[in-house]
């Protein structure tokens, strides 16, 4: 899909046009409406091809979840939920509604941003849903609902587990993130994604865990071998240059943004594998230009 709509579920004026400010700067191109009643005639002229929907479940004498199961669960529309709310109940209740995303709102247009961006990213993608060229290719795929859900919950820890370690104030030569048995070495190695850290004036990965090699089949000292060529030939042919267009931006950031990418990556058994990763900056040098990114891949 290609979203072209976002439909703010919202009763906070404040609230809203801080997201109609931030929409209009970063995605001028986007429709934004904002509902604070549900209007069913309106609802129904959307079309869940192009529209996403950003739900708040404190809403002035209404929960946001009945809203969700009384107009938009019979819709197949991306709803996500977007609240102040870290309660472990209102979790709980929004994924037993059958509501997917849950996000936590962080004040500040930056982070009111990349929450958008990731909203707009995640239905693009089509990410954890089912894809239509997959049933064409395999007849007999069961898709089990529950276990999504588990899959989803699963991610969210996840996610909240990488944002501990991006807020670590240690260095990637600091012992601490690199010693065997430190707090930030148990995490890297307590949940499912890899974790590398790559230093760019020495082109290698400083830091790996397990699950890296778990995944791609290659240790540290397996991938610090390879030259920037031989590196770069790990990487699909039609996917090269998305890749450096990707390093580009990570280079070139000046902000702590998140850049997702999606790529085909050589296993070193030979087959292709397909990795969805999340970069972002780790250091600078003393004149702010970026030194290393932290990053994190799923198979996708």
């Amino acid at each position: 899909m290609k979203v072209r709509k976002i439909l703010f579920i919202e009763d906070d004026q404040l609230d809203f046009e801080m997201y109609d400010f931030v929409c209009k700067r970063k995605f001028p191109s986007l429709e934004i409406i904002q509902m604070v009643d549900i209007d069913p005639k309106t609802l129904k002229k959307l079309n869940p091809n192009d529209t996403i929907i950003v739900l708040d479940i404190n809403l002035n004498g209404k929960n946001g979840i009945d809203v969700f199961l009384e107009h938009l669960k019979k819709y197949e529309f991306f709803v996500f939920v977007f609240t102040s709310s870290d309660n472990p109940d209102d979790i709980s209740k929004c994924y037993d509604a059958g509501i997917k995303y849950y996000f936590q709102k962080k004040s500040g247009q930056d982070q009111i941003s990349l929450g958008l961006q990731n909203f707009i990213y995640i239905a693009e993608n089509n990410m954890l849903k089912p894809k239509s060229s997959d049933k064409e290719n395999y007849e007999n795929l069961i898709y089990d609902i529950n276990e999504q859900d588990s899959q989803i919950k699963d991610l969210n820890k996840e996610i909240s587990t990488l944002k501990e370690i991006y807020s670590f104030p240690l260095s990637e030569t600091s012992p601490t993130f690199i010693n065997q048995g430190s707090l930030a070495h148990k995490i890297s190695e307590a949940f499912v994604p890899g974790v590398y850290v790559f230093n760019l004036s020495k082109r290698t990965n400083t830091f790996m865990n397990t699950t890296y090699q778990e995944i791609t089949g290659y240790d540290l000292d397996e991938i610090n071998s390879l030259d920037g060529d031989q590196f770069l030939d790990l990487f699909h042919p039609d996917d090269k240059e998305l890749v450096t267009q990707h390093m580009n931006k990570l280079i070139a950031s000046s902000t702590d943004q998140i850049y997702p990418i999606e790529y085909r990556f050589r296993h070193k058994n030979g087959h292709w594998i397909k990795l969805l990763s999340l970069d972002k900056v780790f250091s600078r040098d003393s004149e702010g230009h970026v030194e290393s990114f932290i990053g994190c891949f799923f198979e996708s």
